[in-house]
């Protein structure tokens, strides 16, 4: 995942009041080939 992908997740707010702004949206869309840098993109989305 590149660090400007990220950088821009991780400013997302976690919760604005009792609202969850990241809840039922698409965040990030990604297309990996094969290899292990396909490994690790599908890795990183999942700790999202």
């Amino acid at each position: 995942m590149t660090g400007i992908m990220k950088s821009r997740i991780d400013w997302i707010p976690s919760s604005v009041g009792a609202v969850r702004p990241k809840q039922g949206k698409t965040l990030a869309v990604m297309q990996v080939g094969g290899g292990s840098q396909s490994f690790n993109a599908v890795n990183r989305m999942r700790m999202l």
